[in-house]
């Protein structure tokens, strides 16, 4: 099974699959953060006890 693709649209492709990735990895870096916050305070305080 093959399709056919030009290579201008495959480059534009590609273009708009890297830009849209970008707003992707931003959300995953917030979560990533908001966890590590979460779990550095929680394990903070069992810690301290």
């Amino acid at each position: 099974m093959d399709f056919q693709m030009s290579f201008n649209s495959m480059v534009w492709f590609m273009v708009k699959a890297a830009l849209a990735s970008i707003p992707a990895l931003i959300i995953l870096a917030v979560i990533g953060a908001l966890l590590t916050i979460f779990f550095g305070a929680f394990f903070g305080v069992l810690s301290k006890m």
